[in-house]
Order: C-alpha cells, then structure tokens, then sequence
C-alpha cells in the first residue's frame, strides 16, 4: 500500500489560565470490593480515575473516616466487563499524562496532552479527534493502523469511563472510600 503523507495535526493551543485550573485531575481510590451488576464474583478494590469534578475533593479528607457500619461489597450498575474495560480506559487516559510527566517532557508537551485529555472527557472534541491529535504529537507512533484501532478501543471504552468515573464519585461523595490521594494536573503546569 502506498504510504499517506504524513501530516501533523492542527495544533493545540496551550491551555488558558482558567483551563489551567481544571485541567483534571488524576484520583487513586482505595474502596471495598466492587462487583458487577451481572452476578460475577470478580471485584475491584482499587481505582485510578481522571475527573474534571474537583468541587467534591475539596471537602473530601484524603482518608476516609471510619464507617459506623461495615461495608463488604458495594455494586456498580455496570456489569464486570464494562468495569473492566472503563477501568483500562481510565488507566489509558492518565498514564498517558503520567509518562509525559515521568519522562519529563516539555511543559508545553504534556500540556498538550492534558488539554486533549481534558477535552475529550468533557465531550468538548470526538474520540476520533482525540487519537489523531494525540498520535500528532513528537514521540507518539501515527500510522493508520494504530489510528484506526485506537479511535475504536477509546470510543468503545469512554462511554463506560465516564460512567464509572461518576460511581467512584458518588462512592467518594458518600464517604465509603477508604483512602482518596490525587494529582491536580493544573498546579504541575502551572509550577515553573
């Protein structure tokens, strides 16, 4: 097949000083197990979710104060393969944040990254959109192939995603986490 011509995608702004305030954020959450809606027996303790929703962290203490009643397990109205798979979409979304920051990229790099993130969890761009100014930055692989099948795991999973990010705010909300830590996005962009 003959090679498309490979063109950079439209740029990105950087994200404005408001954007920058809720850039997102990045939540580890240590609860009791979840299972499924549809009988299964697997179960998660842990998860790492990107959220825009900060207003709950606010008046939310990084551990959770004990229970007056023990909470064995708590269940999602996904079944455990939806879980599954809003949970690797998740992993997706901010490790992808996260190795920007490991591998010190530029600021403006990772900012553009977090912009993306930020952009598609808040249906502001396309799934479709977001793969091909993601695969448009330095240092990601852009062919077809890997286009193609990335925009089609991100608009499979998001949808689950995002369902599962609200169930693990309303387990927050409720008090029934043990541990919350997190990682606000728009403080690391905007420390020199």
């Amino acid at each position: 097949k003959p090679r498309e011509k490979e063109s950079p995608g439209p740029e990105q702004p950087l994200l404005e000083a408001s954007e920058v305030d809720n850039a997102g954020v990045i939540l580890k959450v240590t609860h009791p197990p979840v299972v499924g809606s549809d009988g299964s027996c697997m179960f998660f303790e842990d998860s790492i979710i990107y959220t825009t929703q900060m207003d709950n962290l606010r008046h939310t203490p990084t551990t959770a104060s004990p229970q007056p009643r023990e909470v064995t397990f708590l269940s999602f109205s996904l079944s455990w393969e939806e879980m599954f798979y809003a949970q690797k979409c998740h992993r997706f979304l901010t490790d992808i944040i996260l190795d920007s920051i490991r591998q010190k990229d530029p600021k403006a790099m990772t900012a553009k990254v977090v912009s993306l993130t930020n952009r598609l969890w808040t249906l502001h761009i396309s799934p479709k959109q977001f793969v091909v100014d993601l695969l448009a930055i330095t240092g990601f692989k852009d062919d077809r192939h890997t286009q193609e099948r990335l925009y089609s795991w991100v608009e499979l999973t998001l949808p689950f995603a995002r369902k599962y990010g609200r169930c693990v705010d309303l387990l927050i909300q409720r008090g029934l986490s043990r541990s919350v830590s997190y990682s606000i996005l728009g403080k690391y962009l905007q420390e020199g």
